[in-house]
């Protein structure tokens, strides 16, 4: 998920000096999952499945409802509450000896590193968790091994610029806000537009973002965030025979 696009020049760095002194093998390779404490539930499942595409995967004796948009267990946690705000990222390394290596660096560089205990392992669905906070103070995970359903194969039907469109119908079809219209961001080149999610912030939804190569990448500057689009919804008047005010 990202933020609304900010009207400042984007830097984007990738592949930089201080990467290239952190082995390949000992850093994070995705991001895994996120977690939110939201206060409307109902309406967020809703949302999670009518509009974003996600399948849901609760437990009835959960205070946790997970969603899928993958073959991974989970990509998103939602808990009951009154935050209405992102609470926990989860970031996804090779194995434990890459964990390892992580907290060991993180402890070295002054972090405070907690090492998940077994249940924390069994609620994330993973086999292995550290945890830390970033510098604005939110809860950070890395793990190890998350739990794959090869059996209940899912795939979020995000395949095409169509399904983005569709999407962007339904939105309107259900009352959702457009935050930010069509456009092309400059950096990742993904088409994509936001949406107002039922605790208030904004979910971007885009599809063909840039893939790169991290050992060739070079680190760009951009003056805008978009290429085009990404505007405020305008709202049209029009007069009792039809025609735009």
């Amino acid at each position: 998920m990202r933020g609304a696009p900010r009207q400042r020049p984007t830097q984007r760095r990738t592949g930089g000096s201080s990467a290239a002194r952190i082995a390949p093998e000992c850093r994070v390779t995705q991001l895994g999952y996120l977690g939110i404490e939201v206060s409307d539930l109902p309406s967020w499942e809703q949302f999670a499945t009518k509009i974003l595409g996600l399948e849901p995967n609760a437990t009835p004796d959960e205070e946790v409802v997970h969603f899928r948009l993958d073959e991974n267990h989970h990509r998103l946690a939602l808990r009951a509450g009154a935050l209405d705000d992102l609470t926990s990222v989860g970031w996804e390394t090779s194995d434990e000896g890459a964990l390892r290596s992580i907290a060991d660096r993180l402890e070295t560089d002054g972090h405070t590193v907690t090492w998940g205990t077994e249940a924390e392992a069994r609620d994330r669905r993973v086999m292995g968790l550290i945890t830390t906070t970033d510098p604005s103070g939110l809860t950070t995970e890395i793990y190890f091994g998350p739990l794959v359903l090869a059996e209940r194969p899912f795939r979020s039907p995000l395949r095409n610029l169509d399904d983005i469109g569709s999407t962007y119908d339904l939105c309107h079809d259900h009352g959702v806000p457009i935050a930010s219209t069509l456009g092309c961001h400059t950096n990742d080149k993904m088409v994509s537009f936001y949406m107002q999610t039922p605790s208030g912030f904004q979910v971007e939804y885009g599809h063909g973002g840039r893939m790169i190569d991290d050992s060739t990448w070079e680190v760009q500057l951009h003056q805008a965030p978009s290429i085009w689009g990404h505007r405020a919804p305008t709202v049209v008047a029009f007069d009792d025979v039809g025609h735009a005010k």
